[in-house]
């Protein structure tokens, strides 16, 4: 069986995250973190990292509500995970 591919604007993944059943998930990707709604992919959030630090981790909270990230600049952020653009 073959899962669902999403193509990303980036081809590098620093690293992911998914909410429990896949329903959302965070991709971390230099120094963006999208979030995408699966099934179909639609991204419904991409939060850029702050003075273009690169960002090296991402978690997505359990109800996704939220993403946390960490990376360069030693800052750990708190992001809403539904409407930034």
């Amino acid at each position: 069986a073959e899962g669902e591919c999403v193509p990303l604007v980036h081809p590098r993944i620093n690293h992911l995250s998914a909410t429990p059943g896949g329903r959302l998930t965070a991709v971390c990707q230099d120094t963006t973190v999208s979030v995408l709604e699966f099934p179909g992919g639609e991204v419904q959030a991409v939060l850029p990292s702050p003075a273009e630090a690169q960002l090296w981790v991402c978690a997505i909270t359990p109800d996704g509500a939220a993403v946390l990230t960490a990376g360069d600049d030693g800052a750990v952020r708190r992001w809403p995970a539904r409407g930034s653009r």
